[in-house]
C-alpha cells in the first residue's frame, strides 16, 4: 500500500495550506475584517487552525454527534481555545496541525466519523484541501495574492468529501417544504450521485439511482468553488460548467437553499 504522505492528495494539500499560511505571514493586520466574511484575519487563521482537533473529536464522537441548532456558533465553539490572533504565529500553527493530521493518515479508504456522517480519512484530507483553498481567495482580497484555482482531480476530490457530509448540513424543514424527488449529479471525470429527497431527509447514493426527475452535469472544480459560495452559478450555467436538464430541471436550483443557516 502507498503511504498517503506520497500521494498527490497529501501534496497538494500542502501546497494549498502554504499558500495560505505565506498570505497569513504577509504582514496581514489580525484585527482587520476579511472582506465578505464576519471574521477578523486572526479569527480566520484561528479557524483554519482549529480543523485537524476538530476532525479528531467528531470521529470520537462517531454516530452520536448532534448537528448544532446554530453552525455559526459552533464554528467559533471549536476555535475559542486559540487566543492568539498574530496572522505569523497562526500560520505556524496551522502548519504543524495540519501537518501532524495528515501524517497520521496511512490510507486514504481509511473510514472516519464527521458530523454524524460516515467518510474516509481521504476525503477528510480533500475538505482540508478545500478549506486553505476556499480561505486563501478570502485572504487574497486583502494581500491581492493570485487565487489558486482547483484542477479536476482535486474538484472531484472535494466534491465526494462533500457528497459523504451534505445531509448533516441541510435543515430538515427547508428539505419538508421541497416535493419528493430523484436527481442525478454526474461530475466530469469522476462519480455520480443521487439525491433523493422524501420524507424530510436528503438521501445521497453512489452511482445513478432510479428515474431522474432532473440531471446536473458539471465540471467538479467549478461546483465545487459555487458549493463553497466562491463561485458564480450563472456564470457557470452561460459557460456549460454547470447544465441542468430532464423533466423537472427547476428544481435543482431549490436543492441549493436547503443548507442549514450558518453553515
Amino acid at each position: 500500500m502507498a503511504r498517503f504522505a506520497d500521494s498527490w492528495l497529501a501534496a497538494d494539500v500542502e501546497a494549498a495550506v502554504a499558500a495560505f499560511c505565506d498570505q497569513l505571514r504577509s504582514g496581514l493586520d489580525g484585527a482587520a475584517k476579511v472582506p465578505n466574511l464576519e471574521w477578523t484575519v486572526g479569527e480566520l487563521g484561528a479557524h483554519v487552525a482549529c480543523m485537524p482537533a476538530l476532525y479528531r473529536r467528531q470521529h470520537d464522537l462517531g454516530a452520536t454527534f448532534q448537528p448544532p441548532s446554530d453552525w455559526a456558533a459552533f464554528s467559533v465553539e471549536q476555535r475559542v481555545h486559540i487566543t492568539d490572533r498574530d496572522p505569523a504565529a497562526l500560520a505556524d500553527l496551522i502548519e504543524a496541525e495540519v501537518g501532524g493530521y495528515v501524517a497520521e493518515i496511512d490510507d486514504v479508504d481509511e473510514p472516519r466519523w464527521l458530523y454524524s456522517q460516515q467518510t474516509t480519512a481521504g476525503n477528510i484530507a480533500a475538505a482540508l484541501l478545500s478549506e486553505a483553498t476556499l480561505h486563501g481567495h478570502d485572504l487574497a482580497a486583502l494581500t491581492g495574492a493570485e487565487k489558486r484555482k482547483l484542477d479536476r482531480r482535486q474538484g472531484n476530490a472535494i466534491v465526494d468529501a462533500s457528497m459523504r457530509l451534505a445531509p448533516a448540513f441541510v435543515d430538515p424543514a427547508k428539505v419538508a417544504a421541497l416535493p419528493e424527488g430523484t436527481y442525478h449529479l454526474r461530475f466530469r471525470g469522476g462519480k455520480d450521485y443521487t439525491y433523493r429527497v422524501g420524507d424530510g431527509r436528503l438521501a445521497i447514493d453512489d452511482g445513478r439511482v432510479g428515474k431522474a426527475d432532473a440531471i446536473m452535469s458539471a465540471a467538479p472544480e467549478t461546483f465545487a468553488m459555487i458549493s463553497l459560495g466562491r463561485g458564480n452559478q450563472i456564470a457557470a450555467a452561460l459557460t456549460g460548467k454547470v447544465v441542468a436538464y430532464g423533466r423537472k430541471p427547476w428544481r435543482l436550483m431549490a436543492l441549493g437553499n436547503i443548507v442549514a443557516d450558518g453553515v
